[in-house]
Parts: structure tokens; sequence; C-alpha cells
């Protein structure tokens, strides 16, 4: 009960003992093979939680780090606190509900507010390992691309990877919103493209270059991924502004804006400079501090670069 009591009064002082980084932060559930039966934890750089659970996102949550002198669990990491009105786990003896991270012998764990039963194990760090089968059922895996995937435990960790991002960036979004819809239908037709690598001279390159690309196009344009730099550039005749915000993707991508329109190119190989390509033939490829800009397609603008945003 003593360290029950600390928990929730440390949870809602806000405490917070340890910095980015943390290694609680990854997918738990009952059983790794079913990921969505459990708790997608990321702990960002100001010490804040994001929760993913049954397709919802909870975010900028509390968190407390195990502190209570030597009352202190060895094993114990981290608490992420709920709200009273929002919440994927239930209220306890009248507080918020929470999550417990334990670090144990093997590897961490979790419990919801501190009970044992059920156990949520350790499956995997966000975005970069998960279970070894793929989101959707290989049983009912159809066309040469489907069961390629099921063949192929990168191929169907990278689906497992991008079927939790592709989550995570619906949870961004409204439900009865024009971009919730959008989205969804823009999945299905990624889905379509990727099942079409069986006519690709190399099919395993084209689906796996079909989920990097479609993995580092949501984590960028839905901001799931670290800001690597935000700059300002100045293009055409016209003097137009425009803004590149760069991610930590792989491949590397940048939003660009320039006015009322955005979009979200991945840096591809280059004789020289840096190249970004888009949809629609939208082209940014810089040289030192020149660019050339091709939007919209067949356009080709010179641009100069202004200095990092803000300054």
């Amino acid at each position: 009960m003593l360290l029950r009591a600390a928990i929730i009064v440390l949870l809602l002082l806000g405490v917070r003992i340890a910095t980015a980084g943390e290694p609680g932060s990854g997918l738990y559930a009952e059983d790794c093979r079913t990921p969505d039966s459990g708790f997608a934890v990321e702990i960002a750089a100001d010490g804040t939680a994001e929760v993913t659970a049954g397709g919802e996102v909870y975010r900028d949550l509390l968190t407390s780090y195990s502190f209570f002198g030597v009352r202190t669990p060895a094993d114990f990491h981290i608490a992420v606190l709920f709200g009273r009105e929002r919440s994927p786990v239930p209220m306890k003896d009248g507080a918020p509900g929470w999550l417990e991270i334990w670090k144990g012998e093997a590897a961490y764990y979790l419990l919801v507010n501190g009970e044992t039963a059920p156990r949520y194990h350790f499956c995997a760090e966000l975005a970069e390992s998960g279970p070894k089968e793929p989101s959707f059922n290989c049983a009912k895996a159809e066309g040469a691309v489907e069961e390629l995937i099921c063949r192929d435990p990168e191929l169907a960790r990278q689906d497992w990877a991008l079927a939790a991002a592709y989550r995570k960036a619906l949870g961004r979004l409204n439900k009865d919103s024009a971009d919730y819809k959008n989205l969804k239908a823009e999945q299905r037709g990624w889905i379509k493209g990727r099942n079409d690598c069986w006519k690709a001279a190399e099919m395993r390159t084209c689906v796996a270059d079909s989920y990097s690309d479609r993995q580092a196009t949501l984590l960028a344009r839905y901001g799931l991924a670290e800001v690597t730099r935000r700059e300002v550039w100045i293009c055409g005749e016209n003097q137009e502004r425009l803004y590149v915000t760069a991610f930590m993707t792989e491949p590397e991508t940048v939003n660009l804006v320039r006015g009322e329109e955005s979009t979200t190119a991945i840096q591809r190989r280059a004789a020289s400079g840096v190249r970004y390509e888009a949809p629609f033939g939208v082209v940014f490829w810089m040289k030192g501090k020149e660019a050339q800009l091709e939007w919209p397609q067949g356009s080709d603008e010179h641009c100069r670069y202004q200095g990092p945003l803000g300054e």
C-alpha cells in the first residue's frame, strides 16, 4: 500500500526523475503475436508519455519515475498516469488509472494499476522490431506479395511496424473528419500498389522499398518522428518562402510548405547534393545553399537558403 500511495502522489505531482531515451518505451501485450491486445508506450523527450491502446492515442500523459528512498524496488522503472475523463484502464481506489513499467531479469514488463494479472510482456521497441508475423492473417494471404511477406521475417517486421505507425496516424485525426477518411483510402491504395510489386523484376526489393517509403511518409506527415531541422528557403522570381522540416526517418523525409500547399518528400539517391521526391512529380534538390524546386511538375524554380526557421 505504501508503494501504491507513493506512486499516486508522485504521479499527481508530475514528478520526473529521468530524461529522454527511456528503454521502457515499447510495445507491451499479453501475447506478442497479437500486439493489439496491449499498450504501445512512448516516452517523450520532456518526460511525458504517449500511449496507444485499442486504436486510441493518449498524449501528454504525466509520468513518475521510481524514487521511494529505501523502499524503491530495484526493478521498478516508471509509471504513466491517465486522466479521470479519458483512459484505457479503470480507476483504482478512486484515483486515475495508471500503467507501471518494471524491468525484469530478461525484459521489461507492464502492469495495469499495479495488478499482476494480466501481466503484459515487452514485445518490441516501437517501430524497430516486432512479432515475427505480419499484421494480417497469413492463413488468408492472397497473392505472391502477401505470401512472400509471410515467409520473410524482415518483411513481416516492416509490415507490423507500418501497421503500428498507421494506427498512430489515425489516432491523431478526428474519426468523423475528411482527413481520417482520406488516410484510410490512401492506405488502401498503398496496399494495392504494394501488391503490384509481383510485376517488378526484384519483387522483394520492391516490397521492402514500398514499406520504407510509406513508413517514412506517415512518420513525417503526422509528426511521429523526431524533427532534425527546420529551414526557410526563398524560391523563384516572386521570392516565395519555402518552409522545409526534416525528420529522422529511414529514408529521410521532409515536409515542404509553400503558401497553403504542403507535401511530404522522400530522399532519393543523387549524383550530387541531396534530392527529395514527392508524389505528382514534385522535386526539391539541394546543393549546398542553393536548390532547384519542381512544384508543380514541369516547373523549375531556383531557391536559396535563408536560414533556420525562427532566426
